[in-house]
C-alpha cells in the first residue's frame, strides 16, 4: 500500500515567535513557530502581510534571529528536536528563501535534555565553533598537547564537545557535554555485585570525606560473605543479608545480636528490607518457589508464601504506600506475584498475579519526572463472580514544598467487548462478553468486523481477534502485534490487512499483516512498511474525505481516504494510491526536491511538497517539468 500525505488545514497553534529584517533592510519581519511549519508576516500601514510559508520536515524546537558581519539583513536560524539545524536567508533578486547552511547537531554522547532545546545567540557577534574529533576526546589526557598563543587551552578532558573561538576577547571557550560529577575519591575493587550507603546510625546523616579507606571490620559485618541486601533499620540497628545468613547487627554496641539460617541444603537468593517502623526482611531461597518474610528483630517467620511456577524467585520487594504494606515477587518466567502484608501477623491478603512476558523481572522503587507509582491492584466494579477484572495503578506526583501529594492519577487497564442487548421491556444494555488485559496504557481501540486494533501508549499497536467457539466461550485473542517500542498516539485500519499509526515523535507509520508467511512466530509481527516524520502530535485518525463528492477522488485511483487531526490545529489528508500512481509522484517529489529543497520519506508521498509547485516560479515550474519528462500545464492540471 502507498499512501499520499498533504495538509487539508494548516496549524493554527503558535509555539513561538520572533522578529527581525529578513527580507530586506527597510523592513521588519514577524516570524511565527506553528510546530512544523514557519510563518513570515511583513509589517505594512495597517497591520501584518504574509510573505513566506515554509513547511519543514521536522518539529521546530528553537528558532532565532541574527545578523552576521557584513550583511545587511538578517538571518533565521532553526533547530528540529530531531538535532537537526538549518539557517536561512532570503534572495531579494531570486524572491525565495536560500539555505545558507544545514547540518546534524546530534551529540555522540549523553542525552537530550527533558526539559526542551534551549538557544542564544551573541547579539554583537556569531562565535566560531569548532568541534572536537571523537579521536581527539578520547585520547588519554597526556596525549592532547596545545601550542602556547593567543588561543591556548590545556584543560580538556572526555566531556569536551567544542571548542569556541570568540574574536571579542580573543579567547578560546570549551563546552562539554554530560553531567558535571567532580571525582571526590576513587578506589580499586574487583568483584563488586552491589553498592550501599550505610550510617553509623539509623537517623544520622550521611557523612562526606575526601578519601575512600578499606576497613577489615565493620560492627559485626560478615566480610567472608557476598552481600544481596543490607540496610540501616530503626533501633540503630543494621540488617545483612547473604546467601547463608539474615544478620542483625546492634551499631551501638557493634556486635551481633541475632541471625537466620535458611534450611539445610538451601541458600538465599534474593531479599529486601523495609527499614520503616514495621521493620521486615523479605527473601527468596534457592530451593523454594517462594518468599518467607522475617520480623525485625526476632527473625521469625511471620509469613511463608509459596508461589506457582517452575523458575526460581528472581526478586522481591517490600514498600509501604500510605500506611499499607505490599509485598511483590518476581519469577525467572515473567510472572509477577503481590500481596498485602500485615507485619504484625505475618498474614498475606489479596493475592494477585499477572505476567510481564518472559523473562526475569527485577524489581525496584523509583520515582519518573516526579510521578510516583504508589500501589498495583486489581479489582471489580461488580460483585458478581463472572464480572471482569481490571488492574489499577494509583500514582502521584512529587510538587517540591509538598509534604502530602495534592495530585495523581489512577490508571485503569483492561480492553474488554460488550453486547448492547434489548430487553422485552425496551430497556437496553451493555452486557461485557469478554476482555484482553494484555496491556500497559491502551489509549486507542478501533474495531473493525471481528478484529480490534489497539494502540498502546508503550506497547506499540496489537491486531486482536473475537472469537465465539459457543454460547459461553468467547474470547479476544491477539493474533499479531508489533513488537518495537512505539509510543502510540493515535491509530486506525485501512483495511483488514493494512494499519496506520501516529506515535509521540511525531510520525505516521503504516503496518500489514504477514499473512504470506508460513512461520508462525512471523504470523504474529506486524510488518512496518512505511514511515514519514509528521513533525506534529495526531490526535485521532478516522476514515472520512474533504471532497464534496466521493467520486472525484476517483481518477486519481484513491482506494481508501483518511483524515487526521493534529495539537497544533491542523487537519491532513492521508490517501491511498495505487503503485503507478505513487512512482510518478515520487519523480516529481523527487524533481521539486531537486529544485527547491528536501524533504525524505518511506512510502508515503509529501503532499505539502507536491503542491507547492503551484507557488513556485514559472521557470522553476519549467525545470520540475523536465525533470518529469513533461509539458509545464500537463503537470500542472495534475497537481491541482
Amino acid at each position: 500500500m502507498y499512501n499520499y500525505v498533504v495538509t487539508a488545514h494548516k496549524p493554527s497553534s503558535v509555539i513561538s515567535a520572533t522578529r527581525g529584517s529578513i527580507s530586506s533592510p527597510d523592513e521588519t519581519n514577524l516570524v511565527l513557530n506553528k510546530f512544523s511549519r514557519i510563518e513570515i508576516y511583513t509589517l505594512v500601514p495597517g497591520g501584518l502581510k504574509s510573505f513566506k510559508d515554509v513547511p519543514v520536515y521536522g518539529r521546530i524546537a528553537a528558532m532565532q534571529v541574527y545578523r552576521p558581519r557584513g550583511r545587511d539583513t538578517d538571518l533565521l536560524f532553526v533547530a528540529t528536536e530531531q538535532q537537526q539545524y538549518f539557517v536561512i536567508s532570503y534572495d531579494e533578486k531570486q524572491h525565495q528563501l536560500i539555505t545558507e547552511t544545514k547540518g546534524n547537531m546530534e551529540l555522540r554522547v549523553g542525552q537530550v535534555s527533558h526539559t526542551g532545546m534551549m538557544s542564544a545567540l551573541d547579539p554583537h557577534s556569531v562565535p566560531n565553533t569548532f568541534p572536537i574529533r571523537r579521536e581527539l576526546r578520547n585520547a588519554p589526557a597526556g596525549n592532547l598537547k596545545f601550542a602556547p598563543g593567543p588561543l591556548f587551552k590545556e584543560d580538556l578532558d572526555e566531556t569536551t564537545e567544542f571548542l569556541i573561538a570568540v574574536p571579542k576577547d580573543g579567547s578560546l571557550r570549551i563546552i562539554r557535554n554530560g553531567v558535571g560529577i567532580t571525582e571526590q575519591a576513587v578506589m580499586e575493587m574487583p568483584g563488586i555485585t552491589g553498592v550501599w550507603s550505610l550510617r553509623p546510625y539509623y537517623d544520622s546523616p550521611l557523612e562526606e570525606g575526601e578519601e575512600l579507606q578499606e576497613v577489615d571490620e565493620y560492627a559485626g559485618f560478615d566480610m567472608s560473605q557476598s552481600t544481596i541486601a543490607t540496610r540501616n533499620v530503626v533501633g540503630n540497628l543494621l540488617v545483612q543479608v547473604t546467601q547463608y545468613q539474615v544478620r542483625l547487627i546492634d551499631l551501638e554496641n557493634r556486635r551481633l545480636i541475632s541471625q537466620w539460617d535458611p534450611p539445610h541444603n538451601s541458600k538465599i537468593t534474593v531479599a529486601d528490607i523495609n527499614p520503616k517502623s514495621s521493620s521486615i526482611v523479605a527473601v527468596g531461597l534457592w530451593t523454594v518457589v517462594g518468599v518467607q518474610v522475617l520480623r525485625l528483630p526476632s527473625l521469625e517467620i511471620i509469613a511463608d508464601q509459596p508461589l506457582e511456577g517452575v523458575s526460581m524467585t528472581r526478586s522481591v520487594l517490600l514498600s509501604t504506600f500510605e500506611n499499607n504494606h505490599y509485598l511483590l515477587a518476581a519469577l525467572g518466567d515473567g510472572q509477577l506475584f503481590h500481596f498485602i502484608l500485615d507485619p504484625t501477623t505475618g498474614r498475606l491478603s489479596e493475592r494477585k498475579q499477572l505476567s510481564l512476558g518472559t523473562q526475569p523481572v527485577m524489581l525496584t522503587s523509583f520515582t519518573s519526572n516526579g510521578l510516583n507509582v504508589h500501589s498495583l491492584t486489581s479489582i471489580k466494579f461488580d460483585m458478581k463472580e463472572d464480572s471482569p477484572e481490571y488492574y489499577v495503578v494509583g500514582t502521584s506526583f512529587t510538587i517540591q514544598g509538598e509534604t502530602n501529594a495534592s495530585k495523581g492519577r489512577i490508571l485503569v487497564f483492561q480492553v474488554t467487548v460488550f453486547e448492547w442487548k434489548a430487553s422485552e421491556d425496551g430497556s437496553a444494555e451493555l452486557i461485557p462478553l469478554c476482555c484482553n488485559k494484555d496491556f500497559s496504557l491502551a489509549l486507542r481501540v478501533v474495531s473493525r468486523g471481528h478484529f480490534v486494533l489497539v494502540g498502546d501508549l508503550f506497547r506499540s499497536i496489537s491486531l486482536l481477534a473475537y472469537k465465539e467457539s459457543d454460547k459461553d466461550n468467547k474470547s479476544l485473542e491477539v493474533i499479531a502485534k508489533d513488537n518495537n517500542p512505539h509510543w502510540i498516539s493515535s491509530v486506525e485500519a485501512f483495511d483488514d490487512d493494512e494499519f496506520i499509526a501516529s506515535d509521540t515523535n511525531y510520525d505516521l507509520i503504516t503496518f500489514r499483516k504477514n499473512d504470506d508467511t508460513a512461520d508462525e512466530d512471523e504470523r504474529r509481527k506486524l510488518e512496518t512498511n512505511g514511515f514519514f516524520h509528521l513533525g506534529d502530535s495526531v490526535n485521532q485518525i478516522r476514515h472520512g474525505s474533504l471532497a464534496m463528492n466521493v467520486s472525484e477522488t476517483e481518477p486519481v485511483g484513491i482506494s481508501s481516504e483518511l483524515l487526521y487531526c493534529t495539537s497544533s490545529g491542523a487537519i491532513g489528508v492521508i490517501a491511498s494510491i495505487p503503485e503507478q500512481k505513487f512512482k510518478f509522484l515520487k519523480k516529481l517529489e523527487e524533481s521539486i526536491d531537486k529544485v527547491i529543497g528536501s524533504i525524505g520519506d518511506l512510502r508515503f508521498i509529501d503532499g505539502d511538497l507536491i503542491e507547492s509547485f503551484l507557488d513556485r516560479s514559472r521557470s522553476e515550474m519549467v525545470q520540475i517539468a523536465e525533470e518529469c519528462e513533461m509539458k509545464v500545464d500537463e503537470l500542472l492540471k495534475i497537481v491541482e
